[in-house]
């Protein structure tokens, strides 16, 4: 899927016991899918890198793997395998 650099993160309750709070934080990128506006995670460093190196009105090719379901805290879709910016791989997972 193609789309702007859209970094994007959530903070939430990452403790199982719901009488305690670990605050948690989930980085990833926003990207438009046919059920809506999802988070596909990514890493804080890897997201900076990746800033760094594209400028906010390149366009990208995201390759995304997504989860079986929904991340139950954050929402998160899937995550983030490949970016390409004018064919030219500028992150790779693998």
């Amino acid at each position: 899927m193609a789309s702007k650099l859209i970094i994007y993160s959530i903070t939430y309750n990452g403790s199982d016991d719901p009488n305690e709070c670990l605050e948690s934080v989930d980085w990833g990128v926003q990207l438009p899918t046919e059920s809506g506006i999802r988070l596909f995670q990514l890493g804080y460093l890897i997201l900076e890198n990746i800033r760094a190196r594209v400028g906010p009105e390149d366009e990208l090719h995201f390759e995304v793997e997504y989860f079986d379901q929904p991340d139950e805290r954050t929402g998160a879709a899937g995550f983030i395998r490949r970016v390409v910016r004018d064919g030219q791989l500028i992150y790779t997972r693998d």
